[in-house]
Formats: C-alpha cells, structure tokens, sequence
C-alpha cells in the first residue's frame, strides 16, 4: 500500500459496515480524491450501484484493479454470485 493512504480509499465489503450512508457519500464526504477498487458491488448487496460514476462525476479519481477482482470474490463464494 502508499504511505501517502490519506489519498486514498480501500473499501472491503465497507457497503455492510456504512448503512444506511453509502460507500460513495462516506468517500465524499472525507473529501478522499482517489479510490481503488477490485470489483463493483454486486446487486445482491447494492440494486444498481452507481458509486463509481457518481465519484468520478465529484472529481474522485476511480481506479479498478482488475487482477485482483478473483480474490476479491472469494469471500461470497458461498453466494453463488
């Protein structure tokens, strides 16, 4: 990880832990300016998310790291996603 982490977001399963706030205004509402993410939410746990649109429309820099999407699903194997 950076040492500079208050430019930065890492959320896991983080939509769980913020109800009934989303992910997205807590991000907006840090003023954090960058986010990196492995895989969008899936709609067994967010109906239509559009976090990663409404950040990049508030300026907030949304980055996906694809490779890390397998293991990333891992912890809803169980779920049948």
């Amino acid at each position: 990880m950076s040492a500079d982490l208050d430019d930065h977001a890492w959320l896991l399963r983080a939509v769980a832990l913020s109800r009934p706030t989303t992910c997205t205004q807590l991000v907006l509402a840090a003023g954090l300016r960058r986010v990196v993410y492995a895989y969008r939410e899936p709609t067994l746990f967010v109906a239509n998310c559009q976090g990663v649109e409404v950040l990049a429309e508030h300026g907030v820099t949304v980055v996906q790291l694809r490779t890390l999407a397998a293991a990333a699903c891992l912890v809803n194997q169980h779920l049948d996603l």
